[in-house]
């Protein structure tokens, strides 16, 4: 009997790569389909990639010789064979529905949308000629659908909600002020919940139930490495970690030193009995966040990490433009930015010392970082402002935002003039004991290899963005052809917001405070 949950010995082409790497249960057509999105670099219509599947399966089946595994891929061809012709062309209309993410789009199959529900007040618009172009999306990704969240594209919907909350009885800090709307997966505020339903947010597309896994290779070294941890005392942890330190610098593997640096700093700064990361924020932050943080910088080209009570200049240029302020500025606990271009891409905020609950204080930094993303994209767009904002929409600011028991990674970015969104693209839970660490160290491991590589999409897009810039400003100086359409991105920014950055915390932040909930309710109660 042929047991799904084994690999298959296969050539080495590249074509092979996603049967190659996956068990015989993940070689459906919607697991490759992900596996596209993720590599290709170029726009994919649907039957380009059905197409791609049959050609890969009729290879395999050509170079195997285990009888019972054949026929399993020719079961494989059937179904997907199996599916008129008319049928596939509905599910590049209806099933499955695109969504700017970084500079990416992710989809998954799910429902037809029906006349009934198009005739609904908060429907989604759709384009018949959307393509599946690559993904940065998860390996078991939420239900994703539509385009975008302007009213031309998107309808009601979320944008009417928005508008209601931002007209509504908000308190005074509340980032829809700013035109923001605020999502995550099963995590919001009393405000949010009240104002976004849960089914409206998932047909966004942009809420992410995983991440992609990290650990795809080498994993007996991981494995091994773990179990020390676990199952060993300090001494021997920090013993095993410094005989690694060697293979790791040999292999000049940037996730696996990332992996080294993660591991050593939890075991030195918090797998011990006299940890002070649990007494003092700069402990937090000194042994466990900023060297993190700055391993992850270092692995990432023409980028550095700059810690401590770093001051944010794209909020100092946002407040001296708009309202010539030079009074007020924003310190921010962590900063990641581009070298070369001198643009902020990413910034740390700590509530205080692990464990320790601070509900005002959590939520003024999530308030201040709301401004600050916004100000880290105004910066870019104000760099390149004869650029396409079409690519402006793929690029994103990001927020580490250390709770006092969870890192949130966050991600700002436009999806349409005037519209602004902070999505959480992952939250986790920060081990504390050695014993029981491996599951979440994993997943802290790979949010922020997720985060490096959404960097990366945005380092790109800025790329694309500066190469429109001057293609727009040749244009326009010489006066050619179309040079009177050219416009500045700029102004889809919204720029007559007055910047609040409360000086102290926010002590009536109930309605504000961002939590988790596993149902995620409709209203805040």
């Amino acid at each position: 009997m042929l047991d799904l949950n084994n690999k298959v010995v296969l050539p080495n082409k590249k074509e092979l790569e996603f049967f190659k790497q996956n068990n015989l249960s993940n070689w459906n057509f919607k697991d490759f389909m992900q596996h596209c999105q993720l590599k290709n670099r170029m726009s994919l219509k649907i039957d380009k990639v059905i197409s791609q599947y049959k050609l890969c399966l009729n290879n395999i089946k050509q170079c195997v010789q285990d009888e019972d595994v054949k026929r399993y891929v020719e079961n494989l061809s059937e179904e997907i064979n199996d599916k008129p012709t008319e049928d596939q062309s509905k599910t590049t209309v209806n099933n499955f529905h695109n969504v700017n993410y970084g500079t990416t789009t992710v989809m998954e199959a799910h429902g037809a949308v029906t006349v009934e529900q198009n005739n609904k007040k908060r429907k989604i618009a759709e384009d018949p000629q959307t393509s599946l172009t690559e993904a940065q999306s998860e390996v078991s990704p939420t239900t994703h659908s539509s385009l975008s969240l302007s009213p031309e594209h998107y309808g009601p919907s979320l944008y009417d909600s928005w508008e209601e909350t931002r007209d509504g009885d908000i308190d005074k800090y509340s980032l829809e002020h700013l035109n923001i709307v605020q999502l995550g997966n099963k995590l919001g505020s009393k405000i949010t919940r009240e104002y976004y339903p849960k089914n409206l947010i998932k047909k966004t597309g942009l809420t992410l139930e995983e991440i992609p896994c990290s650990f795809v290779e080498d994993n007996e070294f991981y494995n091994n490495i773990f179990d020390t941890i676990t199952l060993s005392d300090e001494f021997s942890s920090n013993e095993v970690l410094v005989e690694a330190a060697s293979l790791v610098f040999k292999s000049n593997n940037p996730f696996m030193k990332f992996f080294h640096t993660v591991l050593q700093s939890f075991v030195s700064g918090l797998f011990i009995d006299d940890s002070d990361v649990y007494n003092n924020e700069i402990s937090y932050n000194y042994y466990i966040l900023w060297p993190i943080l700055n391993s992850l910088s270092k692995s990432i080209q023409k980028t550095k990490f700059s810690l401590g009570e770093k001051r944010l200049e794209a909020v100092s240029q946002e407040l001296k433009l708009i309202h010539n302020d030079n009074r007020h500025f924003y310190n921010a606990d962590g900063i990641i930015s581009n070298i070369e271009s001198e643009i902020e891409i990413a910034i740390l905020e700590t509530t205080g010392p692990l464990l320790q609950q601070n509900d005002p204080k959590e939520t003024q930094d999530y308030i201040k970082a709301g401004y600050g993303l916004i100000a880290m994209l105004h910066v870019i767009g104000r760099k390149f402002h004869y650029g396409d904002f079409e690519i402006f929409k793929k690029i994103g600011s990001f927020f580490v935002q250390a709770t006092p028991t969870k890192i949130r990674i966050w991600r700002a970015f436009m999806p349409a003039s005037k519209v602004y969104v902070t999505n959480c693209i992952g939250s986790v839970e920060v081990p504390t004991e050695s014993k029981t660490s491996e599951e979440k160290l994993r997943k802290f491991i790979d949010l922020f290899w997720f985060l490096r590589q959404l960097i990366n999409e945005s380092y790109q897009a800025i790329d694309e963005l500066q190469g429109s810039h001057i293609d727009n400003m040749k244009k326009k100086a010489r006066k050619l052809e179309g040079h009177e359409k050219v416009t500045s991105l700029c102004g889809n920014f919204k720029i007559n917001t007055l910047i609040k950055l409360p000086q102290i915390y926010i002590k009536k932040s109930s309605r504000l405070q961002i939590n988790s909930s596993p149902i995620r309710p409709d209203n805040s109660s």
